[in-house]
């Protein structure tokens, strides 16, 4: 792993040298122009490669760094002096400590990486083993049933628990999974270990599981409004044929009782029609007594039509 992080690394490292060589080069430069036909210079600061040389070996790695000052200071060079304690600070305790830094991030990212794919090599194995102890061909797709069965199995809980994955949640989530439209669907081993791998507790959402939630959101919306709009139109249609059958029977029975009423002018006109008694008439004893609702009763019934 370690050397897997240093060759991932490469890249890194060879953009914090590039910056040390420089600011060497920037600070090689300075001293030289600044200890020109001094002893200080002379040993240190003959020209710019061998500047270079003294700052890598005396203030970058700090090697002998007292020899390398002294001169500086018994010359009474106190500004070169202090541009070395500049340089000592940006090159030795800056720039070599972000490398340090970079390669301890990359072999860090390098061995998580590492983890995650023995990991999931592991559960793919486990996976296998179980489904293959239920009968499970490979290449044959994945039904709830052997889904649930699979939860069962002491080695799946094991490996689920390796890769912080809780098997109620996976059961809970199933339904979404392996039903569409109230359908069971079946889905691949591939699949299957993606979804698992993605129920993960240490896994945080992102943008794309929050697209992806509003997607599947919009979807099941449409489908639902689909189903509401096909379920009101054919309510409005049972509605307009029943609407459509009692106004037919109103009608019919308008135009019965229209027939009724024009015939009974002509039989008023014929001599031998007498009109029936109705309460509060005139009962025909010729006693004035108003014939009332009980009196109407106990009357006997008459014919309208006589001969």
């Amino acid at each position: 792993i370690l050397i897997k992080g240093m060759v991932t690394a490469t890249t890194s490292v060879m953009y914090v040298m590039g910056m040390q060589v420089g600011v060497t080069y920037i600070f090689a430069v300075a001293f030289v122009q600044l200890t020109t036909d001094t002893p200080a210079g002379n040993d240190f600061f003959a020209n710019v490669p061998i500047g270079m040389h003294s700052l890598f070996i005396h203030a970058t790695f700090l090697d002998d760094l007292a020899a390398f000052c002294e001169p500086l200071h018994v010359a009474g060079l106190e500004h070169v002096l202090a541009l070395v304690f500049v340089f000592i600070c940006i090159a030795s305790l800056t720039l070599m400590n972000m490398l340090v830094g970079v390669l301890c991030e990359v072999v860090s990212a390098v061995a998580e990486t590492e983890k995650e794919e023995f990991l999931c090599e592991r559960m793919v194995a486990t996976m296998k083993a179980v489904l293959e102890s239920l009968d499970w061909s490979d290449g044959q797709n994945i039904t709830y049933k052997e889904f649930t069965g699979i939860l069962q199995e002491p080695e799946a809980q094991l490996c689920f628990q390796e890769i912080e994955v809780d098997p109620l949640v996976c059961l809970d989530f199933a339904d979404l999974f392996f039903f569409a439209d109230g359908q069971p669907t079946e889905l691949s081993f591939e699949e299957l270990c993606d979804i698992l791998l993605n129920l993960r507790e240490s896994n945080s959402a992102k943008v794309k599981d929050l697209y992806n939630l509003w997607n599947q959101l919009k979807s099941y919306r449409s489908k639902d409004q689909e189903a509401i709009a096909r379920k009101l139109e054919t309510a409005s249609v049972k509605l307009e044929m029943k609407m459509e059958e009692k106004q037919d029977r109103i009608e019919n029975k308008l135009s019965h009782l229209l027939t009724e009423m024009r015939t009974i002018p002509m039989q008023a006109g014929s001599p031998d029609f007498e009109a029936p008694l109705s309460p509060g008439s005139i009962a025909p004893n010729g006693t004035g007594r108003r014939v009332t609702p009980a009196v109407y009763r106990r009357l006997p019934k008459r014919d309208n039509h006589r001969g």
